[in-house]
């Protein structure tokens, strides 16, 4: 292996750990939120709202960690097949929207604290990229 291959192998490998560690700090962002939101909707506002948050955070946290599990097999540098990973995605995915429904038809939450609970992830999201910038700087 020639010493350019050897660099580029090595800058390939801190991203993959670089992305490792952002995908931890979202979901530890994201885990916050919806523990925080939940407290908050609990103590603030009523119960069924606190519920309605809970069950959006939880669908969104669920489906966050299964989707980082896939994405981290797929770039963990093993081979992994395209017939697994479209089964595994195809599962989350009708798992997910499984889960909605039955939460919508069976439990009906309040819609706002329902869909605020469901967006944790997109807020987690967008402050890892803040801190991203700020950390980057310094």
């Amino acid at each position: 292996m020639t010493s350019q291959a050897q660099n580029m192998a090595a800058e390939s490998e801190a991203q993959v750990e670089h992305d490792r560690g952002s995908s931890r700090r979202i979901e530890f962002i994201n885990l916050m939120l919806f523990l925080v939101g939940s407290g908050w909707f609990f103590f603030y506002r009523d119960r069924a709202e606190a519920l309605g948050f809970f069950l959006g955070g939880l669908i969104n946290a669920v489906n966050l960690r299964l989707m980082i599990s896939i994405i981290h097999g797929f770039t963990g540098g093993q081979a992994v097949s395209k017939k697994k990973l479209t089964a595994q995605v195809l599962i989350k995915f009708v798992g997910g929207l499984g889960a909605l429904a039955l939460i919508l038809l069976k439990v009906k939450p309040p819609a706002v604290p329902f869909l605020l609970g469901l967006s944790t992830v997109v807020l987690a999201v967008l402050a890892e990229g803040v801190i991203g910038i700020f950390r980057r700087d310094s």
